[in-house]
């Protein structure tokens, strides 16, 4: 489900388009399409996040009414559609928060982050040219630093009383709530020897498994390279660079409110020339943190490099399901896209 504040600044920049605004709209005349997917409920929740957050929300909404003045397709709004609770599964490459007289509108709101997938699709699909494919469950850990995360099991085994002799035995069989007393032991014992002794073990785990994973990128990108380069650019534009089969709009907020065109995949490609990507392993992090360096041309050969992170990381507490992998951008959309 979306949070509040998707919901608020989704729906401020549809109040713009619909030339409205949240201190004059009223629920009940909304479009009926619009309400199919925007309950009652999301009103009152935008509207609540609207009462805490005006500023950003007017902001939006001026945006909204922006693209109604600039983009003549939308100029007078016949069919409009709120996308949010709609969330596509991973393995579909979309940008699609709202749909206006049919052309797809992306809103991102202070967000670096690019895509959230599993470490296989990150580490090894994606750098073979392959598109994301749905998890089958592998625990990256046991897959890149085995002796590593085992380790780090052992240290918390004993003062914890776990029967599980290894943590691939852990993995298979640890109930919900013996996850749950890893994270909740180191949350109360931050002053402990032990968990001193983890601390330091998840730190060269982190590491190792930050290593593998970029020479795992590497050797998959230099074999696609070899074998099939033009499906390995198709995959890297459509991923790094959020591209989809048709244009669409995407409206931001980094530094200010930008307003950009985002091409099709087959336009951008045809002007630009992906020719180089590495990852690289950062050493200096307490975590396993990866980063990549993409590069580009344009006919003239003008350069542009952009540079993304990935965090491979437990997002609901250590031990607690298999880690995700986090691709972060360090640059803004309006450097790479045209606005208006």
């Amino acid at each position: 489900m979306p949070t509040q504040k998707t919901i608020a600044t989704e729906v401020s920049v549809i109040l713009g388009l619909l030339n409205t605004d949240w201190k004059s709209v009223c629920y009940d005349e909304l479009p009926e399409e619009l309400k199919s997917s925007f309950s009652e409920d999301h009103y009152r929740q935008a509207i609540d996040f609207y009462g805490k957050n005006p500023s950003l929300c007017d902001s939006l909404t001026e945006a909204g009414r922006r693209l109604r003045l600039h983009v003549p397709e939308l100029s007078n709004v016949t069919k409009i559609e709120w996308k949010g609770p709609s969330r596509l599964a991973h393995s579909v490459i979309s940008s699609q928060d709202i749909l206006v007289n049919n052309i797809p509108i992306s809103v991102k709101v202070e967000s670096n982050v690019v895509y959230n997938l599993s470490p296989k699709n990150m580490f090894v699909a994606i750098p073979s040219g392959f598109l994301p494919k749905p998890d089958v469950g592998e625990n990256w850990y046991i897959e890149t630093a085995y002796d590593s995360f085992n380790r780090l099991y052992l240290t918390l085994k004993d003062a914890l009383g776990f029967s599980y002799g290894t943590v691939l035995e852990f993995e298979e069989k640890a109930s919900k709530d013996e996850r749950k007393r890893i994270q909740e032991f180191l949350n109360s014992n931050r002053k402990n020897d032990i968990r001193d002794d983890f601390m330091n073990a998840y730190i060269e785990m982190c590491r190792e498994v930050a290593r593998k994973s970029a020479e795992i990128f590497n050797d998959n990108i230099a074999l696609s390279l070899k074998e099939h380069p033009k499906a390995l650019y198709e995959v890297l534009a459509k991923i790094f660079l959020r591209l989809n089969g048709i244009p669409y709009l995407l409206v931001c907020v980094e530094k200010d409110v930008s307003l950009l065109w985002v091409p099709d995949l087959t336009t951008f490609l045809r002007q630009y020339k992906i020719f180089d990507v590495a990852a690289r392993a950062d050493g200096t992090r307490k975590q396993s943190v990866v980063n990549i360096l993409l590069r580009y041309r344009d006919k003239d050969k003008n350069l542009k490099d952009l540079y993304y992170h990935v965090e491979i990381r437990w997002s609901h507490g250590k031990f607690c399901g298999n880690p995700e992998a986090k691709l972060y951008k360090h640059f803004l959309w309006k450097e790479v896209f045209h606005g208006f």
